[in-house]
């Protein structure tokens, strides 16, 4: 092999994720990570209280042998995102603030729960949160959030029906008496708009606002898990779909003891998708499951890309997801990973140059518009840019980046880190790109990762650094012809249509889109005891022909989303 190349892994290297501790960043290498990639995939893994089970889960369970049970879960605080929506539905408090800055504590440091964000409460976070509640105390107008005007000749009554009813709003639970009196007491002395930011401030610095509360009673089951309360079902509801607070209808229902019913959490849910923050927390969720957030830092050698285009690529993807999912597209599986139409702006426009086959009206540099692209060339989330431009090398298409991406993010298989002695890979200009990955994957003790890899990689290559459509790399003609190897067979494709198609006929995709669903609900990463629930999910979206919108209705009403297992 060439010299400085890859010190290779043992064979047969990957393997199903099972369990994943700890709160690792994953989602495949950045730009500029080695070819090979250091990250670990989101894996798969009766009550007579609380909700119960309708049958689904012994039956599926039985016939695997499997008992139901769920997975661990850690204290868990309001991500970045979930904090700027919470304050912004709270109090009209605009997106745009130190509140959504991801270069400020406590967002520096973020955790991850398999491929999503989640927070873990540390000192170090308690003091940021409480930080930014000052921040956002002196942004709001008083005016606008008291239920009386600024010189109302009851100022103390009006102060108390302000701490009952925005209080249950933002700690999403009645309070009580003493709570009540405690809070009051930031308004003697002062007039009602200074009051008013002060009872602001004092309750978004308590962890009754920032950790997300999730109590319950002992399952007759086994004790150490817990059957959740109405207030911390409807709060996980509301994080899962809304990545935000629950609103007033369902903080009523709460409060009325009624969302210890399926019927009544499929209402809510159905309710609540219909809702444009549904859409904006699908887009949310893709951009974290395919590891395109903050495109705009990426580095590239192309001189069409910049912050502007990366941006660009991002928003695509937001949009793009929430529409097949929530929007005008069926929300079926299938057209996620198939159906040729974005939304591009003029800078977009310019890259997918003529596989932009027709727009509904011409794309500004900020106006985004629906585009139908050429089937031939693309199609569904994994061919777009920013997926693209994710997962590759900063001056070329490279090795492994999308193998990676594949495996881990579709299909839940995990691969471990290169030795520490790993050097960046990659032919040179001058080398042929396939003769070169045939060298690698000759060698006994690299073929074990990198034919499974590689076989998934070249699949892409009709994609160059930042997306664009290309059918040479470096005056190879691309070879596209490779193959996924998975637990329940293997399936060969020519580029990325039909790859999509094969993707579809392996069960384990079926299973990780699940598994990503619960984990994203939860926050936390799957581990062997959500085996049962992911394969009661994983059955009902094989039942419905992958209706999305039906797996998020299917999983808060599964009996695994009414309990935890606190750590």
């Amino acid at each position: 092999m060439a010299a400085g190349a890859l010190v290779c892994l043992p064979s047969a290297c990957w393997t199903p994720s099972g369990e994943l501790g700890g709160v690792e960043e994953s989602g495949g290498p950045s730009e500029d990570t080695d070819d090979f990639g250091d990250t670990t995939g989101p894996g798969l893994g009766g009550s007579e209280e609380g909700i119960p089970t309708d049958g689904m889960e012994a039956d599926v369970c039985e016939e695997l042998g499997l008992d139901f049970d769920v997975g661990p879960s850690a204290p868990r605080l309001l991500t970045r995102v979930q904090y700027a929506n919470t304050v912004r539905d709270l109090f009209g408090v605009p997106d745009e603030g130190p509140w959504a800055d991801p270069d400020i504590e406590p967002w520096t440091r973020v955790d991850r729960a398999g491929l999503f964000d989640a927070m873990v409460p540390t000192a170090q976070f308690e003091t940021g949160y409480q930080a930014l509640a000052t921040e956002v105390a002196q942004t709001i107008e008083p005016a606008a959030v008291l239920p009386c005007p600024l010189d109302t000749p009851d100022p103390q009554g009006c102060a108390e029906t302000f701490v009952t009813e925005v209080g249950s709003m933002v700690w999403r639970r009645s309070l009580t008496p003493e709570e009540i009196t405690a809070l009051l007491v930031y308004f003697e002395d002062q007039a009602l708009e200074e009051g008013t930011r002060a009872v602001v401030a004092a309750m978004l610095s308590m962890p009754e606002f920032y950790q997300l509360r999730e109590q319950g009673t002992p399952s007759a089951e086994d004790p150490e898990v817990l059957v959740l309360d109405d207030h911390s079902l409807a709060t996980r509801l509301s994080y899962f779909l809304w990545n935000s607070t629950p609103d007033g209808p369902l903080i009523a229902r709460a409060d009325a003891g009624g969302l210890n019913d399926p019927m009544a959490l499929a209402d809510e849910a159905t309710r609540m998708l219909a809702d444009p923050k549904a859409a904006q927390t699908v887009g949310e969720m893709y951009v974290q499951w395919t590891n395109t957030r903050r495109l705009d830092t990426l580095t590239k050698d192309a001189p069409e890309f910049d912050a502007a285009l990366g941006s660009a690529m991002e928003t695509e993807l937001r949009l793009l997801a929430a529409d097949i999912v929530l929007g005008s597209g069926d929300g079926r599986l299938a057209s996620l990973l198939q159906s040729p139409h974005t939304f591009v702006n003029s800078g977009l426009s310019a890259l997918y140059d003529a596989d932009v086959l027709s727009t509904d009206d011409p794309p500004g540099a900020t106006t985004f518009v629906r585009a139908e692209l050429d089937p031939d060339h693309r199609g569904g989330l994994l061919s777009l840019p920013g997926v693209m431009a994710r997962h590759s090398r900063p001056d070329r298409v490279g090795l492994s980046h999308r193998g990676i991406m594949v495996y881990e993010s579709w299909l839940g298989l995990a691969f471990p880190p290169p030795p520490p002695d790993t050097d960046p890979i990659g032919p040179p200009m001058d080398v042929d790109r396939y003769e070169y990955i045939n060298e690698i994957n000759s060698e006994a003790s690299c073929a074990g990762c990198h034919v499974p890899l590689e076989d998934a990689q070249v699949m892409f290559d009709n994609y160059d650094e930042i997306g664009r459509w290309q059918t040479e790399i470096d005056g190879v003609p691309v070879q596209n012809e490779g193959s996924l190897d998975g637990l329940s067979g293997t399936v060969t494709a020519a580029g990325r249509a039909e790859l999509a198609e094969q993707l579809l006929l392996l069960r384990e995709t079926w299973q990780t889109v699940a598994a990503n669903h619960l984990s994203f609900a939860v926050r936390r990463e799957m581990t062997d005891e959500d085996a049962c629930t992911v394969e009661q999910l994983t059955t009902q979206l094989e039942q419905t022909d992958g209706d999305l919108p039906d797996l998020m209705v299917d999983l808060v009403t599964s009996d695994a989303f009414a309990r935890v297992r606190p750590e």
